[in-house]
């Protein structure tokens, strides 16, 4: 199980070790335990860049994800392979 963390941004503070401990627990009651989940948590103008690269939507969003499958075989939500990668921004929260 696995889950990554990494803070590109510095407005809001973000307890990693609190997160992957919550992320973990939440893959096992799931019955998940060979998942991997990543977290990348960027700023408003990151996640706007990123919007509109991946998305083609200007400004910035709230969270962006990404599968790490091939889109015509997506596993099943059970499966026990990676089902991508989160890009937060905590910005609009606050």
């Amino acid at each position: 199980m696995g889950i990554s963390i990494k803070n590109l941004q510095r407005k809001v503070k973000v307890d990693a070790k609190l997160l992957k401990k919550v992320g973990e627990g939440a893959l096992r009651s799931f019955g998940l335990e060979e998942a991997e989940c990543g977290l990348l948590f960027v700023d408003d103008a990151r996640i706007a860049r990123m919007n509109e690269r991946y998305l083609g939507d200007e400004g910035p969003t709230d969270v962006l994800s990404f599968p790490l499958w091939d889109t015509s075989h997506q596993p099943s939500a059970t499966s026990h392979q990676s089902h991508g990668s989160r890009a937060p921004s905590p910005e609009p929260c606050c």
